[in-house]
């Protein structure tokens, strides 16, 4: 099994990174000075692509699904904290 985890939660950034790797990871992505880089949402896209996923293409979900869009700002809300 593979996991790969880039969270903030009211705590400076945290980066798991557990299991073989995959054919189509860059590894060297994962050593970015910054944990946000590390895995971004066009890396996510690209080995979500890689598996058969289109995760940001309304057709990929066909008819029986619902796409909800909501903008968060969740590091907005805490002083001195962003994603860049």
């Amino acid at each position: 099994m593979r996991q790969l985890t880039a969270e903030y939660v009211c705590n400076p950034w945290e980066f798991a990174d557990e299991g073989a790797y995959l054919a189509f990871e860059d590894p060297a992505a994962y050593e970015a000075a910054r944990i946000p880089d590390r895995l971004t949402a066009e890396r996510l896209a690209a080995y979500c692509r890689a598996m058969g996923i289109d995760p940001f293409s309304v057709p990929y979900y066909g008819s029986r699904a619902v796409l909800l869009r909501r903008p968060v700002d969740v590091l907005g809300r805490v002083p001195g904290r962003s994603l860049r």
